[in-house]
């Protein structure tokens, strides 16, 4: 099992190809590209973690997007995600936040999660690393595999072949 994190995936967002410079042309075609990208390297038994913004104005249901993906996805809510039971229905776990322990290379970690930067989050002093969507830094995909260290890549680039 791996434990995977990425945010901003926008599934059904049309605007966000021109924004974040997308190479697709449609929305349909972004959709079912992640998609694959997403299950050439996630497994069934693997975990992982959204750091908000799934998907936004979309057509699809989520319950069509996550059906067709492989792992166990656990939504960091963030601003365009729903807050309805249909929406969070189709996920492992949705939380506003949280606070966990990975090993990463036999070491132990303890990561916070949330969508939204925090400068003083819990155990920030206590060498805790917090995973967040990175607003500020040209949006790029943060993921974490517990066998393989960490990479900043941008989103259409995250879920690349191995």
């Amino acid at each position: 099992m791996k434990t995977y994190f990425i945010s901003d995936l926008h599934l059904g967002h049309a605007n966000c190809i021109r924004f974040d410079k997308r190479p697709w042309e449609t929305a349909e075609e972004m959709d079912m590209e992640i998609i694959r990208r997403w299950n050439r390297k996630v497994r069934k038994e693997d975990h992982v973690y959204v750091l908000g913004d799934f998907a936004y104005r979309n057509r699809t249901t989520i319950a069509d997007y996550t059906k067709q993906m492989n792992g166990h996805i656990h939504l960091i809510r963030g601003n365009h995600d729903k807050r309805s039971e249909a929406y969070e229905s189709c996920f492992y776990e949705v939380v506003d936040y949280k606070d966990m322990v990975i090993m990463a290379d036999g070491v132990k970690c303890r990561l916070i999660l949330s969508h939204y930067f925090i400068p003083f989050y819990n155990g920030a002093r206590h060498m805790a690393f917090m995973l967040h969507r990175p607003r500020y830094f040209k949006k790029k995909a943060l993921i974490i595999s517990t066998t393989g260290g960490v990479s900043a890549q941008s989103t259409t680039k995250a879920l690349a072949a191995t």
